[in-house]
């Protein structure tokens, strides 16, 4: 399962481990938390939907603004998260960090602690929850130095410090395939697929691989 305020969130960070997953055969479930905004979010919504279920993923939509996280709304959203957590009983949770100072990516990061928590004693022992690396600690403009994770305004890298790592050699392709379909805009900016295949060079080198992906275990069933 893959929680993210938007679809992009996702698969920038955590595309090339889904993609892998997938092809392994896990069932797969995008939650999404964000609201599509103007005339055409419904629209969109349903196109990200076929595109999810297109490659095999399941998408379930929360609809949250920014400003429903401060009302019963927020409450709702975690009934829901609770229920879908307890109903597919996953094994793996990927989602925001609570360090990412964007305040729909914190939140969503929130929602996501708060069901998992709740939902512990009902799922299989090794369940674990996990955070991607923060992305909103700034804006970047250029491709970073990646060996000195990143530039102080360029984005935050490897925070918080990963402390498991997907190896995502074989699916760099597929995972920048994935972002091109949620993120038509990436395709037509090559700096950006370089950025992330530079980083997942740099995260592979750490355990030995070609590209990888880094996750912090924020909790874990059973433990």
């Amino acid at each position: 399962m893959a929680v993210g305020a938007h679809f992009d969130d996702i698969e920038f960070r955590a595309g090339g481990t889904l993609c892998k997953f997938h092809e392994q055969g896990w069932d797969i479930v995008y939650v999404i938390t964000g609201r599509y905004r103007g005339d055409d979010g419904r629209g969109q919504k349903n196109v990200n939907r076929a595109i999810a279920s297109g490659w095999g993923a399941e998408a379930v939509f929360l609809d949250l603004s920014w400003k429903d996280w401060k009302t019963k709304k927020s409450q709702e959203a975690l009934h829901v998260m609770r229920k879908i957590m307890g109903e597919r009983i996953p094994r793996m949770v990927l989602s925001h960090s609570s360090e990412d100072l964007h305040e729909d990516h914190y939140m969503t990061a929130r929602l996501t602690y708060l069901s998992f928590r709740d939902a512990m004693g009902h799922l299989g022992e090794g369940s674990a929850l996990y955070a991607w690396e923060v992305g909103s600690r700034g804006s970047f403009s250029g491709i970073p130095d990646l060996e000195r994770y990143g530039h102080p305004d360029r984005g935050a890298l490897l925070s918080p410090e990963p402390d498991t790592y997907v190896d995502i050699t074989g699916y760099m392709d597929a995972k920048e395939e994935l972002i091109s379909r949620f993120n038509p805009w990436v395709g037509h900016h090559q700096w950006v697929k370089k950025w992330f295949r530079e980083h997942a060079r740099v995260l592979g080198k750490r355990t030995g691989v070609e590209y990888a992906e880094g996750f912090k275990t924020i909790l874990r069933a059973g433990m």
